[in-house]
């Protein structure tokens, strides 16, 4: 199939219609050689049949390459009937979960505004995930087939080299918030972005009267502060919250859309076993697969890209954890002063994964990973093994931060030994121990 498919699978019945120019301009070269050429063979036929035998070799031939287009430039195909059997977002089990009624209710809101957006704006959070990076590349693609102009700009942070082989991840801007000119565009689509902060931490985002803002988010903590806000913490990812927003919009599901939802979904679910994976996450991985057989070698390439100083910070974080609380709080704690004496970079740090390492010793109820990234900021990313019972969210939420039941994260603007203070006081406050 080519990018953007000639030819989208008809939903009712088996076969295609042109969604393209490409496909109209097919169909009617295809018309413009059968019309006349069945005139000339009935006008040279002495009976009926001799028109029937004498047309047939020559219109199955032109049908047949018909057909072949079709299939190499359009979507998937098979018998459907509406929802039942077939194209690319079609459900394929009778246990597929429907969208929530907040995407359901929000969905023809949202593309209002877009089919009214003349230049959309996409962005990356500060240190972006693959749920960050996957949605905004899906997004990109998505509004591209709905003929908008769009931009994604990589936000604050690098995007780690781990996730540039994401379909379209050299086609984001090399720019943070404050380096484009907010007039150009006159929508924002905000994803995966908690709060304000999580546009950018360079300084505070002001959006101008003339650029309307939508947040589309599965943080709980989400602040909710675009004028149109979908925002559902019911969804593990964003990009599957995207899958069923596209769904809702006839987007038709390309290679390149199906890779970044994918990987968004798999990396934010810790590869489909965090609280929060359902059946309908499951659902919706098994039909992007089918639009990405290598899908394996995408994870492969991700999770196989470790740097030296990654496994340095590992080293060094792993080796300064202490506990507290009567051994139910672990925290791993590494100055500013080491990180320098070391040469480790916030790529190193961000793709180090502590604190989901940490989390692997049961006796210990809450972890969190301190990193005093530069005098006086301390990044901290908690985790929890049940986040029912101990709802890190909560704790990030107190110290300024947000997240989810089970992993949540807080930037302190404080040195590391008081950071490490407050954060021992306070869980010990909001956990009773």
């Amino acid at each position: 199939m080519t990018k953007y498919p000639w030819f989208k699978a008809k939903k009712y019945g088996l076969g295609w219609y042109p969604a393209s120019w490409q496909g109209w301009l097919v169909l009617l070269l295809y018309l413009a050689m059968v019309v006349p050429l069945f005139i000339a063979v009935d006008s040279h036929s002495h009976s009926n049949s001799d028109t029937l035998i004498n047309f047939s070799l020559p219109f199955i031939g032109l049908t047949s390459l018909l057909l072949a287009l079709c299939y190499v430039t359009g979507e998937p195909v098979g018998w459907r009937w509406g929802n039942l059997n077939g194209s690319a977002f079609a459900k394929t089990t009778a246990t597929a979960s429907e969208a929530s009624d907040e995407v359901k209710k929000l969905a023809p809101v949202i593309l209002v505004e877009i089919k009214k957006a003349k230049h959309i704006l996409l962005h990356l959070h500060p240190s972006p995930d693959p749920d960050s990076v996957g949605s905004a590349l899906a997004m990109k693609f998505a509004l591209e087939q709905l003929g908008k102009k769009v931009t994604a700009i990589r936000g604050d942070s690098e995007i780690p080299k781990a996730f540039m082989h994401f379909p379209g991840a050299t086609e984001i801007v090399q720019k943070n918030f404050f380096e484009v000119d907010l007039k150009d565009f006159d929508l924002f689509i905000a994803q995966d972005s908690g709060s304000i902060e999580m546009i950018s931490r360079v300084g505070t985002a002001v959006f101008p009267d003339s650029l309307k803002v939508i947040v589309i988010d599965h943080h709980r903590t989400n602040t909710k502060y675009g004028s149109i806000n979908l925002v559902d913490s019911s969804y593990p990812a964003t990009a599957q919250i995207l899958f069923d927003l596209f769904k809702k919009w006839n987007i038709s599901l390309t290679k390149e859309i199906a890779s970044n939802l994918f990987m968004g979904m798999y990396t934010d679910t810790g590869g489909f076993k965090y609280v929060g994976t359902s059946p309908a996450t499951f659902s919706a991985a098994s039909e992007l697969v089918k639009h990405v057989p290598e899908f394996s070698r995408l994870i492969a390439a991700m999770e196989n890209s470790s740097t030296p100083g990654e496994l340095a910070f590992q080293g060094l974080a792993l080796n300064s954890i202490e506990t507290f609380l009567n051994g139910k709080l672990a925290l791993s704690v590494v100055s500013s002063v080491v990180l320098n004496e070391k040469g480790i970079t916030d790529e190193d740090i961000n793709g180090s994964m502590i604190s989901t390492i940490m989390r692997r010793v049961g006796a210990w109820n809450v972890v969190g990973a301190m990193a005093e990234k530069e005098p006086g900021v301390t990044k901290v990313s908690f985790r929890s093994a049940d986040g029912n019972v101990y709802d890190v969210s909560k704790l990030a939420v107190a110290l300024g931060g947000g997240g989810h039941k089970a992993a949540a994260g807080v930037n302190m603007q404080m040195p590391i030994s008081e950071a490490k203070k407050a954060v021992v006081a306070k869980a010990k406050e909001i956990y009773n121990l």
